[in-house]
Formats: C-alpha cells, structure tokens, sequence
C-alpha cells in the first residue's frame, strides 16, 4: 500500500504539491489501498472484492472485463445502461457472480 511522504524542503506530500501547481483534484488517499478490477481475478473471489467497495464505476470495470474474458466487447454508447447494471449488482438486488456470469452468458444486447 502507497503512503505519501512528506518532501524534506517544503514539509509538503508531493501528490498534494503537484496538485496546488497543476490546479488537479489530487490523490484520493483512501482509494490507494483497494483492489482495482483490473487486477482481482474473474471469479466468485475477484467480484467480492469489487464488491466489498460498493463503487459502481468499479464494478462497470469488473464487468467490462469479464466481457472481454467472454470473448465479446461492450458495445459503444450504452454507458448508462451498463452503469444501471452494475448498480444492481452492486446493491444486490440483481444476486451474485453467478447471476451476473448467466446474464453476461444470455448476450444482451449491449454486448
């Protein structure tokens, strides 16, 4: 896990002093630590971790790429349709891995 240091000259963390010079929103301390779907693993595991976060935006990340470890692409413009799927997994009320891996697997249309 990152922990931003202190510089020795100006006291200050070096993500907060290139985000006072650049004029960004900086670095979201708490978010350094958590698993990135990029790199939990396809299964039961890797979608409780995602999970456990309760981010949508995360779980899009998740799902996009189970799609493409599926074998298809998420068509272009249908954002907001897959980020309402997402949500329904992410507060339960569309079930668990399993229910998601068969939805994936009945090919709706925005795959």
């Amino acid at each position: 896990c990152l922990e931003p240091q202190p510089d020795a000259n100006s006291g200050m963390e070096m993500p907060s002093a290139v985000s006072n010079a650049y004029g960004g929103s900086g670095v979201d301390y708490s978010s350094l630590c958590l698993r990135s779907p990029e790199g939990v693993a396809l299964n039961v595991s890797g979608y409780s971790e995602i999970l456990a976060q309760s981010s949508v935006s995360k779980m899009v990340g998740f799902i996009e790429r189970l799609v493409h470890h599926m074998g298809a692409t998420v068509n272009p413009g249908v954002e907001d349709t897959l980020h309402t799927f997402a949500q329904g997994f992410v507060d339960g009320s569309s079930g668990g891995f399993e229910d998601l891996a068969s939805a994936l697997g009945s090919q709706p249309s925005w795959i």
